[in-house]
């Protein structure tokens, strides 16, 4: 669950983080710097990006004709990787997820054949609880979790980074 989501739930502390990210063919020398600069080029993206992503990002999606969302993330690979699309807009570990468990066409295909920009801060999601004391004894784990460095070698256990 989203922190702004409207809840009556004991939100815990954040736990899982989305990078989401635009990611371009290192071929195509694409320099991408600012939302501003996608405007000009191919995108797909996943299912409601353009309503997840800041109303910059939705502007540019309404004046550029080549957007497309997508409901499966795999899709937005599959688009770019087929020169479909110029870029994909999503998160980074599904990305490198894709690349690792799909079959694109047999090819073995790289992450370092790949630009990623970062153009949005990470966002994270929270567990709901309706229980306040055991929302706080979560968080306590949480924080015990993220300072011995267990979570982030939770993400580096299921997606290999470059």
């Amino acid at each position: 669950m989203f922190k702004n989501s409207k809840t009556s739930a004991h939100l815990s502390d954040p736990l899982f983080r989305y990078t989401d990210v635009a990611i371009s063919k290192k071929e195509k020398q694409l320099k991408l710097e600012s939302i501003e600069d996608l405007s000009n080029f191919s995108i797909a993206a996943y299912q409601g990006a353009k309503d997840l992503l800041g109303e910059q990002f939705k502007i540019m999606t309404l004046s550029n004709l080549t957007y497309v969302e997508h409901p499966h993330p795999k899709n937005t690979t599959l688009a770019m990787l087929a020169g479909k699309k110029d870029i994909r807009i999503g998160d980074i570990n599904i990305f490198y997820f894709d690349l690792k468990n799909q079959n694109y066409n047999n090819n073995d295909i790289k992450t370092q054949e790949f630009d990623i920009h970062h153009l949005w801060p990470d966002v994270y999601s929270h567990m709901a609880f309706k229980d306040e004391i055991l929302r706080d004894k979560v968080n306590i784990q949480i924080k015990n979790m993220s300072e011995d460095g267990s979570l982030e070698n939770i993400y580096k256990q299921y997606i290999k980074y470059p």
